[in-house]
C-alpha cells in the first residue's frame, strides 16, 4: 500500500511521533537511526513553481522532519525543520529556507526527467541538520509530514509515497 495525494490544494499528511505530553511514541532516537529513505512517484507538477518564492511555493512532492519549535519573535513560535522537495524548477542540490531559517528546503530532485517512476531517496538527517542548521538535532523528531500542492500557482499535482523509514546507517 502506498499513500496518494492529488488535487490543487496544499495536503499535508503529519506521521505524529510524540504524544500530547511529548513523550516519543516510538522510542526514535536519530542518532541510532540517522537515514530516512522514502520512495516518491511523480505524475502531475505544479507549472511554474518555485520553492523560494512564496507566491509560487509549490511542489509535486516534499517530505519534511519536524524537530521542534523554533521562535520567530518572542511569542510566537514555528516549527524547526528540514523539508526535503521534488521541484519542478530548482536543481537538485539547491538549498532555502524560510520562517527566519525555521524551515530549511533541500532539493533532492528536479523536473520531470523521473516522472511515473518510482524514486527512491535517503539522507542522513543528522548530518542535514548539522549543516543547515549549524548544530546537533534534537535526538527525537517531532513529526514526519508530506506535502504535495499546487495551490500558488493553482495546479493539479499527484505523487505517490511509499516505504517511508527511518533506519540506521550501514
Amino acid at each position: 500500500n502506498f499513500l496518494r495525494y492529488q488535487g490543487v490544494t496544499a495536503k499535508h499528511i503529519s506521521f505524529p511521533l510524540i504524544n500530547k505530553d511529548k513523550q516519543n511514541i516510538y522510542d526514535i532516537n536519530l542518532y541510532e537511526t540517522p537515514i530516512l529513505s522514502w520512495k516518491v512517484r511523480a505524475h502531475k507538477f505544479p507549472e511554474g513553481a518555485n520553492e523560494k518564492t512564496s507566491d509560487r511555493n509549490d511542489s509535486v512532492a516534499s517530505i519534511y522532519v519536524v524537530f521542534g519549535m523554533g521562535r520567530v519573535a518572542l511569542v510566537k513560535k514555528v516549527p524547526k525543520s528540514i523539508r526535503y522537495t521534488w521541484s519542478t524548477t530548482l536543481p537538485e542540490g539547491e538549498t532555502g529556507s524560510k520562517l527566519f531559517g525555521n524551515q530549511q528546503i533541500i532539493v533532492v530532485n528536479s523536473g520531470e526527467e523521473d516522472k511515473g517512476e518510482w524514486v527512491t531517496f535517503e539522507r542522513n538527517l543528522v548530518e542535514d541538520y548539522r549543516r543547515m542548521f549549524g548544530d546537533d538535532p534534537p535526538k527525537n523528531p517531532i513529526a514526519i509530514l508530506i506535502l504535495s500542492d499546487g495551490d500558488s500557482t493553482n495546479s493539479y499535482v499527484k505523487a505517490d509515497y511509499d516505504d517511508i523509514m527511518l533506519k540506521p546507517e550501514k
